[in-house]
């Protein structure tokens, strides 16, 4: 009997720790994307503590100005990754809103207008040809303080894979001189790459086949990505 319910407790603990998600890294945290308007407040990230054990705790704060009709009031505290833990790992390796993606009816729509259900063009892992995938999920934008431009056209987060000669890679592993795959099958020579230090919204989403077309260049949809939640006053 004591064997069973040990059993049961450890599938019990193992449930458990497998649906924790991780932090957002603080870096990412802008009242503009994580807290939402309220009535005619103004709002801003309270900071609740400095980073403590790779972890800070902050919370969003609502309030009046001068003139508005506003109660004071905060969120809950949440966490965000600090310190070592706040690694590309951690966040959600995304494209930066304007980027057109491809549709299976050739025509392209911008990242941040892609809706489940949509049909975009994909790249077939196993058959190296392109086809036509669904998308099954969108991912909550948020922010990033930095991103790369290649060619001046694509421009994505640091750890987003895009297709080269037939492999993967991390835009911030590659150089001038690099070759990616675009969706005809021509190599596209990599022959400007730069850092771009902005705070700016960046987009992604999930595709049935893991893999659309962005501005040409065939990406991955990049599975690490966290639902980032906006928060309410009651949150």
């Amino acid at each position: 009997m004591r064997t069973i319910v040990l059993m049961i407790l450890g599938a019990l603990a193992i449930t458990f720790t497998c649906s924790v998600q991780a932090h957002p890294n603080c870096d990412q945290i802008d009242e503009m994307y994580f807290c939402a308007p309220y009535l005619e407040c103004d709002f801003e990230i309270d900071w609740i503590t400095g980073c403590v054990n790779e972890v800070r705790q902050w919370r969003c704060h609502w309030f009046p100005t001068e003139g508005q009709n506003c109660p004071e009031d905060y969120g809950n505290a949440q966490y965000c990754n600090c310190g070592s833990a706040a690694t590309p790992g951690n966040a959600c390796d995304c494209l930066l809103e304007g980027t057109p993606i491809r549709m299976a009816d050739g025509s392209t729509k911008p990242v941040e207008e892609i809706q489940v259900g949509d049909r975009v063009l994909a790249y077939d892992e196993s058959s190296t040809k392109m086809k036509t995938s669904e998308v099954t999920s969108i991912h909550k934008p948020y922010i990033v303080n930095h991103y790369f431009i290649i060619n001046e056209e694509l421009s994505a987060t640091k750890n987003h894979p895009v297709l080269s000669e037939g492999k993967w890679l991390s835009v911030g592993d590659l150089s001038v001189g690099d070759v990616l795959t675009n969706p005809d099958g021509w190599d596209i020579e990599i022959y400007t790459f730069r850092k771009v230090n902005e705070k700016v919204k960046v987009y992604n989403f999930q595709v049935e086949a893991e893999t659309y077309v962005a501005n040409d260049f065939i990406v991955h949809n990049k599975e690490d990505c966290e639902e980032y939640v906006q928060y309410h006053p009651d949150e």
